[in-house]
């Protein structure tokens, strides 16, 4: 278990040592600050923000340990071992680390996690620790520090066909979009492939929607806004580069903090193609069925192959699981039952779960998951659906305030 131990308190500049626990539960935030109705620690001094700062366990796998995460949104600031953490940033907590609010409060972080940072190896500038943050069918993503930035990434440690993955390095190393990871180097070392890319501390968009053992969906004003975002992704990714990822899912949405109105990134481009134009066609059978188009699959619809509209149907999904927590196609015994439910392509929205949920958006929905890729809905043409549309004001002053945190 991780959790908060000798926290110390500031009070009229008399120091007072207090042996207050405070355990730091999976995907559940402890907020710090002074607004009573938000923060389940509370400080009533002027010096602390409404909501001064948010601490969170993240676990990128089941099979992995999980990663404690500090977010400084405060004015006056949030400083760890006497290094200001700065609004808006966050930070990986490590065994020991001394937060403080200067002449409020102060309190060490402890865990029971071994080997949290110990040196796995040096890679030029970067030191890679054993901290392990998740697997996947590539290898194993682990902590990495930069010495010339003093700030923490992830590295993917990639030991098998070296070059498939780096078609994803080689992607990624162009890309510089503010709702796409950003990569940050690529080296070979002894037959190994190392991607270093941004730390995103938030956890995925999966993890976020799942509360116990049932996914729930997020109000439409939560949902509409991470939709916005992923199109901005999607609109440099197919109209600027001729880039379809291929494999857009909940899981490859990650989240900046495990909050509302939060910054989300698209991830994992290990199946993304570059295409010569934006009709240029694909035939490779790839991408994860629950999301995937029909057209990708091999049938009756799938003749010449598909274009970058295999993004826009995996798009319609994730709306349609964002607004109501069902996957439209889902089932348990299997892909191909999920792959002839697709084929069909019928929603239904007489579920309990919709019963709030929009005219518009349900129809914004249906346009992305219509079986003819030619009628399905572009990213221009969401950009130009009455959900999105006659949102729009208030999703460019969202995203500003909201998102970018320029306010």
């Amino acid at each position: 278990m991780n959790s908060f131990d000798e926290i110390s308190s500031f009070n009229n500049n008399l120091f007072t040592q207090t042996n207050i626990i405070i355990p730091i539960h999976l995907n559940k935030l402890v907020k710090i600050g002074r607004d009573q109705s938000q923060c389940n620690l509370i400080l009533s001094d002027s010096l602390v923000s409404s909501v001064h700062g948010l601490i969170w366990s993240i676990k990128f796998d089941s099979d992995t340990p999980s990663n404690v995460y500090l977010l400084d949104k405060s004015r006056n600031g949030i400083f760890v071992n006497d290094i200001l953490v700065g609004k808006g940033k966050t930070i990986m907590l490590m065994n020991n680390d001394f937060i403080e609010i200067k002449f409020v409060l102060g309190f060490k972080y402890i865990t029971d996690k071994k080997s949290m940072i110990n040196q796995k190896e040096l890679l030029r500038e970067w030191s890679i620790s054993d901290n392990l943050l998740g697997f996947g069918s590539f290898g194993k993503v682990y902590t990495a520090f930069n010495k010339s930035s003093n700030k923490y990434y992830a590295v993917k440690l990639i030991n098998k066909d070296c070059e498939f993955y780096k078609k994803e390095a080689q992607i990624l190393l162009k890309i510089n979009h503010n709702h796409i990871i950003q990569v940050h180097e690529a080296l070979m070392s002894n037959n190994s492939l190392y991607i270093f890319q941004d730390l995103i501390c938030g956890g995925d968009l999966f993890s976020y929607l799942v509360q116990g053992d049932i996914m729930k969906g997020v109000p439409e004003v939560e949902a509409i806004l991470i939709i916005f975002q992923i199109l901005k992704a999607l609109d440099y990714l197919h109209n600027t580069l001729n880039i379809i990822h291929r494999d857009l899912k909940l899981d490859n949405i990650l989240l900046e903090a495990p909050i509302p109105y939060t910054r989300i990134y698209v991830c994992d481009f290990g199946i993304a193609k570059k295409l010569n134009h934006i009709s240029q066609r694909s035939t490779t059978v790839v991408g994860t069925v629950e999301y995937s188009a029909p057209e990708v699959f091999p049938s009756i619809f799938r003749r010449d192959g598909y274009t970058y509209k295999c993004d826009m149907w995996s798009l319609g999904v994730m709306c349609h699981i964002l607004l109501s927590g069902v996957s439209p196609f889902y089932s348990d015994t299997g892909s191909k039952k999920m792959i002839e439910k697709a084929r069909i392509g019928l929603i239904n929205y007489e579920i309990d779960q919709f019963k709030s949920v929009s005219a518009r958006a349900k129809n914004f929905i249906s346009g992305l998951i219509q079986l003819d890729a030619n009628q399905r809905l572009s990213v221009n043409d969401c950009f130009n659906h009455k959900w999105i549309l006659l949102n729009k004001d208030l999703l460019d002053r969202a995203y500003e305030e909201k998102v970018l945190g320029n306010k």
